[in-house]
């Protein structure tokens, strides 16, 4: 889906989609509050730039606080478009390294097949 833009022609194609994908990040967000509330057809993702890596750590943090997922989709480390730099980016993974027995760190489809069948 190109960027959470859901609507072509005044009419969200979205809906259309939904049954061939696992999951979908459909929209710009905070972190769910509850799993209850949580679809992974229709999740909330951040795509952060200029950024500093204590702010991704709080976003994470703030989705452990829920019990939930952080979804963030990164556009370009170091350079390129909607840039994070590359310390921030580091920061953020040594933070979830070293505290990996906290955290689930996989692929939105991985983590969206283990909702479908656990959770659903």
């Amino acid at each position: 889906m190109p960027c959470t833009d859901k609507i072509v022609e005044n009419r969200n194609y979205v809906n259309a989609l939904k049954s061939t994908f696992i999951g979908i990040k459909s929209r710009i967000g905070r972190p769910p509050q509850s799993m209850a509330e949580f679809d992974p057809q229709d999740a909330s993702v951040w795509a952060p730039y200029d950024v500093t890596g204590q702010d991704l750590i709080n976003y994470v943090k703030e989705a452990k606080r829920h019990g939930t997922i952080a979804n963030i989709t990164f556009h370009g480390i170091g350079g390129d478009h909607l840039a994070v730099s590359i310390k921030a980016h580091q920061e953020l993974l040594a933070y979830l390294v070293k505290n990996n027995h906290l955290y689930w760190v996989d692929t939105y489809r991985k983590i969206s097949l283990y909702i479908q069948e656990n959770h659903r």
